[in-house]
């Protein structure tokens, strides 16, 4: 019994144990805090506004120049948070076996984001049945698409149809997840 015990909380190979999230308690704040960078471009205030100057000291003349910019505390909690959820498993008992389900405010709140919409499309027939694309656009010009759910054609929509209702969810929820994913 003592052996099964042990056996179910092991590592795998290739896994580490980890907190949920990151905080300054556990010692994560202090370790990562500066560790990592991003470049950024910048136009010298001052060389742009007048003329470049070859003996500025901030981008000695050349007007736009890189610097290296700290990604903020929140940020890196946010990226870490977002890894613990897409590969993130519990063991043990009690542990969930399935993917929580997308909560409605989730969704919400995704769609509110970056002009996100609903499109309802037919797709062209092959045959007697056709199939209607329902996908998530993102953007004000809806310049970008998140993958389609396929809905049969059987009839005119209706928007009280309550499998109608549950693909416009499952489109919502793929792009979710393709979101979380990237």
């Amino acid at each position: 019994m003592v052996d099964q015990v042990i056996a179910e909380y092991t590592v795998p190979e290739g896994y580490v144990l980890m907190p949920k999230a990151l905080t300054a308690e556990n010692g994560a704040k202090a370790a990562l805090v500066g560790e990592f960078t991003i470049l950024h471009e910048v136009t010298c205030s001052g060389c742009a506004y007048d003329e470049a100057d070859e003996d500025c000291e901030v981008c000695g003349g050349e007007i736009e120049y890189t610097e290296r910019v700290a990604v903020p505390w929140d940020v890196i909690k946010d990226i870490y948070a977002a890894a613990v959820k897409a590969c993130g498993t519990a063991t043990g008992p009690g542990a969930a076996q399935q993917p929580a389900a997308t909560e409605d405010s989730e969704r919400l709140e995704f769609m509110l984001a970056k002009h996100r919409t609903v499109v309802v499309e037919l797709l062209p027939s092959h045959g007697d049945i056709g199939k209607y694309a329902i996908y998530v656009e993102e953007g004000f010009m809806r310049d970008k698409q998140y993958p389609s759910v396929l809905f049969p054609a059987i009839s005119a929509l209706r928007s009280d149809d309550v499998a109608f209702k549950k693909a416009k969810l499952d489109a919502i929820d793929a792009a979710i997840a393709v979101q979380g994913a990237n």
